[in-house]
């Protein structure tokens, strides 16, 4: 069976299943729920005690206001809806639904917390360098370097055009992030509740920032 698996922190993929409740236990990693959120013929299904269990927060769920109303914790897959059970997600809701979730939150999370490939897009080894924490505290060029080669890599992707209103709202949103990793990411180190929160946080203002990139 042909499903979207979206995982905390990674660009959602497409896999392929076995059908039957013990596949789907164990793609989300226990007891499973399945929710109906949206108008096409699909299922959300999820650890049903995610946050029970306190499971990596994933993505968030919105109303058509675009208000968030909740957020599901662990992983969750996207299928199809058959007559009688779940089936194949169609190529067509695969793709929207993988841009669905292609949200700020796999940016933000890799970003602050891991290696740095934005967007999929990898940095040269001399831009990795200025990812080191000595130059995060003590290069006094190191802000001005990170946002050129950040702020580039955005543009690359084809979606934002190129202009000074764009040019401040990449710049206030990645020297924002660049603080936090400077204050806080040896404090977060093992503290899961404090990652969640900053990586929500970061990633609702980066949707209003620059809602082309993640239209559903």
């Amino acid at each position: 069976m042909k499903v979207l698996m979206v995982e905390p922190g990674e660009i959602p993929y497409e896999a392929d299943i076995e059908p039957g409740l013990r596949s789907l236990q164990a793609a989300v990693d226990g007891l499973i729920q399945a929710v109906y959120p949206y108008e096409d013929p699909v299922a959300l299904i999820c650890n049903e005690e995610g946050k029970f269990l306190g499971l990596p927060l994933n993505r968030a769920l919105r109303d058509d206001a675009g208000e968030v109303y909740d957020i599901i914790a662990g992983n969750f897959l996207i299928t199809g809806l058959g007559e009688e059970s779940f089936s194949d997600l169609s190529p067509d809701l695969m793709e929207k639904y993988k841009e669905q979730f292609l949200a700020p939150e796999s940016f933000v999370r890799t970003f602050l917390f891991s290696q740095v490939e934005p967007l999929g897009l990898s940095l040269s080894a001399g831009e990795r360098t200025l990812l080191t924490e000595k130059n995060m505290q003590s290069c006094s060029r190191y802000p001005q370097y990170f946002l050129d080669a950040f702020k580039e890599h955005i543009y690359q992707v084809g979606v934002l055009a190129r202009c000074e209103e764009n040019d401040i709202k990449i710049g206030f949103l990645l020297t924002g992030m660049l603080s936090i990793v400077i204050q806080y990411r040896p404090l977060t180190a093992g503290d899961q509740k404090k990652m969640d929160f900053i990586v929500q946080f970061l990633s609702l203002i980066i949707r209003d920032t620059f809602p082309e990139f993640y239209r559903s």
